[in-house]
């Protein structure tokens, strides 16, 4: 994936897949994505944990997006890295599509019928419609702090 910068109006995303749907997650908040990972089941951590990884010598909470959002488990996926709460956080997904640039126009806010803290935005495309990620409302304050107890690796 490349990171160059985007034009002034425009944002660049990393676009992925999550049971049926797809979307997107801003490139400044992706580490990494790697290949599945070797996870340890933690007793007693929030069901959202799908367990800890050890990455370059520091733990990684793992989140399932599929178990976040109320799907059923995957086979195949990647693991997004990225920062939620001031945490690196592996976040996993399907498929890893591609990293796009979206120009500021055709990102509308969510509706009050839609909003959700998870998400802050959606994309209008051609092929319909991408909601974007929010990696901070993925998680409760509540939840947070389990998170950061768990973590390793400060951002």
């Amino acid at each position: 994936m490349t990171t160059s910068r985007p034009a002034s109006g425009e944002q660049q995303m990393a676009r992925f897949t999550v049971g049926t749907g797809t979307y997107a997650i801003d490139i400044m908040q992706v580490r990494e994505v790697l290949s599945p990972l070797t996870l340890t089941e933690v007793p007693g951590a929030p069901k959202f944990i799908e367990g800890l990884a050890e990455l370059r010598g520091e733990f990684l909470p793992v989140i399932d997006l599929r178990r976040r959002m109320g799907l059923p488990m995957g086979k195949d996926y990647k693991v997004v890295v990225a920062t939620v709460r001031g945490r690196r956080v592996g976040l996993v997904v399907d498929q890893v599509i591609d990293v796009f640039r979206v120009r500021s126009e055709r990102i509308a806010p969510l509706d009050t019928l839609a909003s959700s803290a998870a998400f802050s935005g959606v994309i209008k495309g051609e092929d319909g419609a991408i909601m974007i990620i929010e990696p901070d409302g993925l998680v409760s304050d509540l939840e947070a702090g389990a998170l950061g107890e768990l973590a390793t690796a400060p951002e």
